[in-house]
């Protein structure tokens, strides 16, 4: 979180900044910003990811609000469900 250069350089979004001190990480805010642009770009609501996912849409909203962390195996799944790569999601990948 002290890399100031991979902040600036990752931020996409005008609330990049402000999310990453709530998210706590990069990557976590990158994910989060990610998987909500995906939803609504791809017209997905909260209720079709998690039921695709096998979650509950709480956990999806907690994703998106980086209250929650996805595991190794959600980020396997969303990558899946949205057919896109892992790095993609968590800011590796563009």
């Amino acid at each position: 979180m002290g890399n100031k250069q991979a902040e600036i350089h990752y931020c996409e979004h005008n609330s990049c900044m402000a999310r990453e001190k709530i998210c706590g990480s990069v990557a976590l805010t990158i994910f989060a910003e990610r998987l909500k642009g995906l939803r609504n770009e791809r017209g997905v609501n909260i209720r079709q990811l998690a039921d695709g996912l096998g979650v509950g849409q709480a956990t999806i909203s907690y994703w998106e609000t980086c209250m929650r962390t996805p595991t190794i195996e959600m980020l396997y799944r969303v990558a899946k469900f949205f057919n896109i790569s892992a790095d993609y999601l968590i800011g590796l990948d563009n």
